[in-house]
């Protein structure tokens, strides 16, 4: 890495556009590397930076003190060079005038994590940055083909039940999973905003940021560490392949092929990017497929349906939900298909009939 203190205007202006915020290039494309690392919020205080984001500057400000930590770790190398920053414990700084951490608050304040041996990362040890972006292409196209295949379907409502409440409790056992389970980051090349423990109001802004990008790389939303076990486009990818094959006539045999391949190919580029740890593309497979295959017998299984202490599926915890769903549902949904509207509704009649009541 370039060293901050040598950056140009130009390194400035693709610093900025990598870091996913180019609004700020007009107001700071006259500023090099130490100029930059000498802007403090009272900057953002004034035009032009205060009429460019109405946050005042504080996501600026994060990507600032990642960026100072970064070039304070290259100037002052102590056998830690592949060591990778996390982030602020407490998500504040106390920078010094020269606008670098002093050595003992930095050693206080930054913790430094090098990843888990891994298996991915043992066959594939160089890191390949793009091939996440085409996993998150190919789990848009999948999302999207799923979609429109969806709204096609006749019995559109009872699939979308189970596909939304099987995507709503694979993802709260994911926010179960990553909050026991705190893994170090799987790659050197992942740029974490600190915590910001306390500021309910930046917290927000950050978690509206993330479900408006849907939560994606490419989006710049995801600037955040630590949702690992388990992996949420490994999930996203299996899912929407498993119902689009469930849900297609058998006979399109060559659709399902090029759906699982574009699904196959997007988890392994998860491994190939170094973005997760294999264990959690493993372990979102594995439930994902299962509770997908489990909902789809029990809802196929009149029996299953039944309350029984022959029927083990009745204690899951799950269940109650499970028959309200399907209660209008007997036996297996068929795969017909039909327009979500009537044309008749917007074809205009050439004549247009009166009836008419005589008075005797």
């Amino acid at each position: 890495m370039k060293k901050v203190a040598t950056w140009s205007e130009e390194d400035v202006s693709d610093w900025l556009s990598k870091e996913g915020m180019p609004e700020y290039i007009d107001a700071l494309r006259q500023m090099d590397g130490p100029s930059l690392l000498k802007l403090s919020e009272a900057d953002f205080q004034n035009p032009p930076l205060l009429l460019v984001s109405s946050d005042g500057g504080q996501q600026m400000m994060e990507r600032l003190e990642t960026l100072r930590i970064e070039n304070h770790m290259e100037a002052h190398k102590n056998g830690h060079a592949n060591g990778h920053v996390i982030g602020l414990p407490n998500g504040t700084s106390k920078p010094q005038r020269n606008g670098t951490l002093g050595r003992k608050d930095f050693m206080e304040m930054v913790k430094i994590s090098i990843p888990t041996k891994d298996a991915s990362r043992t066959s594939f040890p160089v890191e390949v940055e793009w091939a996440f972006s085409i996993c998150e292409i190919n789990g848009m196209l999948l999302v999207g083909v799923w979609l429109i295949q969806w709204i096609l379907l006749k019995h559109r409502s009872i699939v979308g039940r189970r596909f939304f409440f099987i995507v709503g409790t694979l993802y709260m056992y994911r926010c179960i999973t990553m909050y026991i389970t705190t893994l170090p980051v799987p790659g050197m090349h992942f740029k974490c905003s600190p915590k910001l423990l306390g500021n309910w109001e930046l917290q927000m802004r950050r978690v509206m940021k993330l479900i408006a990008g849907g939560g994606l790389s490419i989006t710049g939303s995801h600037t955040m560490c630590g949702d690992y076990l388990y992996s949420g486009h490994t999930v996203m990818l299996t899912l929407t392949y498993l119902f689009i094959k469930e849900y297609s006539p058998k006979r399109f045999w060559i659709y399902h092929w090029i759906c699982w391949t574009f699904s196959a190919v997007g988890i392994f580029c998860i491994l190939l990017a170094h973005d997760h740890y294999t264990v959690d593309v493993v372990v979102a497979y594995f439930i994902t497929t299962r509770l997908f295959w489990w909902y789809h017998t029990m809802a196929n299984q009149q029996s299953l349906k039944e309350t029984s202490q022959s029927n083990p599926f009745s204690r899951v915890w799950w269940y109650r939900l499970f028959q309200y769903f399907e209660e209008n549902v007997n036996g297996t949904v068929p795969r017909n298909y039909q327009l979500p509207f009537s044309w008749r509704g917007f074809q205009w009649s050439r004549s247009v009939k009166y009836s008419r009541l005589d008075n005797q």
